[in-house]
Formats: structure tokens, sequence, C-alpha cells
């Protein structure tokens, strides 16, 4: 318990609950625990915090403020946090990228890249 802590100091707590029995209903017997509203909320919490850490709402103005604005935003970070886990697709990835980016638009299933004037 002392590695976790260290490892995850704002992770790790104290809870109580209590032991309500065993639940063999399934046909493998599981403890039941009970009292853990406490926990749960600390859960909720740190879930909210990690979710709002991860994908951080901007503030909007009024005009901006719509629900396919919402999607599209929610879309692309989480495009972009996944495009992480990528490993030897640099091409693939790039193409996806650029077609996040507006660079590319589909037609007929392929993706041409826009002329850009500077």
């Amino acid at each position: 318990m002392t590695t976790l802590f260290c490892r995850f100091p704002n992770q790790v707590y104290d809870y109580r609950c209590v032991v309500e029995g065993v639940d063999d209903s399934t046909g493998r017997p599981r403890v039941k625990l009970g009292k853990l509203q406490t926990f749960a909320a600390k859960v909720l919490e740190f879930l909210k915090e990690a979710i709002d850490q991860t994908y951080p709402m901007r503030a909007k103005s009024p005009a901006e403020n719509n629900e396919q604005d919402q999607e599209s935003l929610a879309q692309d970070k989480f495009i972009e946090l996944k495009s992480h886990f990528i490993l030897g697709r640099e091409e693939q990835l790039n193409t996806l990228n650029s077609f996040i980016q507006g660079k590319l638009q589909k037609s007929d299933d392929s993706f041409h890249l826009k002329r850009a004037f500077i």
C-alpha cells in the first residue's frame, strides 16, 4: 500500500466499508460490500477531474455554444489523443491529421489535398 501511495499520492485514500455477506447467485461466490458512499464520492470526483483535465472545456461565446461545435471539438480531441498510439503508420497518421486540420477533403472514398494559397 505504501508503494501505491508513494507512486500515486493524490489517488490513494483510506475508506471504510462493511461486509454484507457473500453473493453466489452467479455461480461464483463474491463478497458483497456496503457503506461505500464516501468511497464512491471520491471515485466520482477523481473521474470528473480526470475527464476535465483530458478534455478541457474552453469558454465560448453564446454564438459558438452549440451542440454540434461541442461534439466536433470532443471528436477532434479524441482523435488527437488516440493518434499518439499509432506506431509504424506515420503516413496514415499524417493523412488523418491533415484531414482533421482541414487540409484534406474527402471525395470518392479517397483523400485529396486542398490547394493552399499563401
